[in-house]
């Protein structure tokens, strides 16, 4: 049995229209190159206050004996590749405190 695995990945808004446009296509890329994989998805899925939010989704056909947890490995070192070679930024969490 297939096991699937969904994840967000948050990136700047300074990210071009073009870059942006071409994310499912980069995300594409990098999931296909890991062999455990099967690629399903990737859509901006929302446009939140601090960045761009693209949803991902890809499967695991066997996930046993540890393979999830290696294939996801695999998946975000690929996707983490890909990403900072397009020139791609993730998006900087705003953490505010209180000034004392």
């Amino acid at each position: 049995a297939e096991q699937r695995a969904l994840f967000t990945i948050a990136i700047s808004y300074e990210t071009p229209p073009e870059k942006v446009d071409g994310m499912t296509a980069l995300i594409r890329t990098a999931i296909a190159g890991v062999p455990e994989a099967r690629f399903e998805f990737c859509v901006l899925k929302a446009l939140s206050e601090t960045a761009l939010v693209f949803e991902v989704c890809y499967f695991v056909p066997e996930p046993g004996g540890g393979r999830y947890l290696r294939t996801t490995d695999a998946v975000n070192r690929r996707v983490h590749a890909a990403l900072a070679g397009a020139g791609v930024a993730f998006a900087n969490a705003a953490r505010t405190g209180p000034l004392r």
